[in-house]
């Protein structure tokens, strides 16, 4: 019916760190992401949703803590918080 859902197991307590964080990734953020090829995401990645007009691109990922995506930016990890374990953000890795 034109709809996505995700369905959720349980409701965790308040503050409690969760096993996976809805993350939204934007082109503009994270440089153009090449779906499909092999490497652009680490396994522990799931690509819920994608969208793309021309050179625009958005992806609704589950990425568990330190997981990562590999864009045309370099390497973000999802870095969660020392303070709030419940929340995270995408960081860009420092290149060797």
């Amino acid at each position: 019916m034109g709809q996505n859902k995700v369905l959720f197991k349980r409701m965790l307590p308040p503050y409690a760190p969760p096993d996976y964080f809805l993350i939204i990734a934007r082109h503009d953020e994270t440089g153009h992401l090449e779906i499909g090829d092999a490497g652009w995401k680490s396994d522990d990645t799931l690509l819920l949703s994608f969208s793309e007009f021309r050179e625009q691109q958005e992806a609704m990922l589950l990425m568990a803590k330190y997981s990562w995506i590999r864009g045309g930016l370099g390497t973000f990890f999802l870095e969660p918080q020392c303070q709030m374990p419940w929340a995270a953000a995408l960081r860009l890795g420092c290149s060797a």
